[in-house]
């Protein structure tokens, strides 16, 4: 499911999808933040990593995503020109 999917369904719905996910307390998450823990739920029961962050793109078509602050964040993703994949790296 999407953000845009999530963001369509009823309160009801979405504690049934966080019940399902085992997501402890939904009823105390606002509906935009239980949206979002379902996402980020669901992304890593499918093996991949759901991170925050600053969204850099440079020139040459690469990003990066600081999730630790810009500029000298301690992990950063990396994005390579026309990969919908993200790759981890380090940045010291």
């Amino acid at each position: 499911m999407d953000i845009v999917e999530l963001e369509g369904k009823t309160l009801p719905q979405l504690y049934t999808i966080a019940k399902d996910l085992n997501i402890p307390n939904p009823k105390q998450l606002k509906k935009h933040d239980l949206v979002f823990r379902i996402l980020e739920v669901q992304t890593e029961k499918s093996g991949h990593m759901f991170a925050k962050g600053i969204l850099e793109i440079l020139p040459e078509g690469y990003g990066f995503l600081r999730t630790g602050g810009y500029p000298h964040a301690k992990m950063s993703m990396s994005l390579k020109p026309r990969s919908a994949a993200l790759t981890c790296k380090m940045v010291i």
